[in-house]
């Protein structure tokens, strides 16, 4: 699982908190699945929730599949890859920003 472009788009926590919800059911959900896994915490909306998952797919972070009505989504990348593309991401934008050591 890679992702077309190097850099990793920044998160908003909301995503953030979608995306580690994604990874621990493992599995394709529906955003369905998240807003009911996200109600024990601060309560979202649906809809939001939605428009959220919407957006991690446009970032290419998660892939979707048309499923009756309903939308299946999946990681694009596992946690442990998605961290390492962060930290790649970063360091390649210190080295854009600042050049070589050496």
């Amino acid at each position: 699982m890679v992702m077309a472009d190097a850099r990793v788009p920044d998160l908003g926590a909301l995503e953030m908190t979608v995306m580690e919800q994604v990874w621990a059911v493992g599995s394709a959900v529906t955003a369905r699945d998240i807003h009911d896994h996200l109600k024990g915490g601060r309560a979202r909306a649906y809809t939001t929730v939605m428009t959220t998952m919407d957006r991690l797919h446009k970032k290419q972070l998660l892939t979707r599949t048309k499923s009756g009505l309903a939308w299946l989504y999946e990681a694009r990348l596992t946690r442990d890859g998605f961290e390492r593309a962060v930290a790649q991401s970063l360091a390649e934008h210190i080295v854009d920003e600042h050049g070589e050591v050496g």
